[in-house]
């Protein structure tokens, strides 16, 4: 499903987003998973998005602010990241060009 189509409010560890890839990504689509990031700090969350696909795979792309932070549970707010997607973690696609495999 697509992200902006995706009727959960959390998403949890595990999670797969699946997009077109653009320079600096070589492969036709790229793959980037929801991962704990324990080394964070006052100002993110413990979690961070990883390339799992290609050259790049296990490269960290991103680590999540603490307003990503779902409020109900361990996990990211879904809204969030569709909001945030094109401004803050990938610019060369937008949240509705996003699949989600959960």
């Amino acid at each position: 499903m697509k992200l902006t189509e995706c009727n959960v409010l959390e998403l949890y560890v595990g999670t797969v987003f699946r997009f077109k890839g653009t320079y600096p990504f070589t492969e036709d689509h790229v793959d980037f998973m929801l991962c704990d990031y324990p080394d964070c700090n006052e100002n993110h969350i413990p979690f961070a998005l990883y390339c799992v696909s290609g050259y790049c795979a296990g490269h960290l792309e991103y680590i999540f602010p603490s307003d990503a932070k779902s409020d109900t549970s361990r996990s990211i707010s879904t809204k969030w990241l569709i909001e945030y997607w094109e401004k803050k973690v990938y610019a060369e696609c937008s949240a509705d060009e996003v699949e989600v495999i959960i």
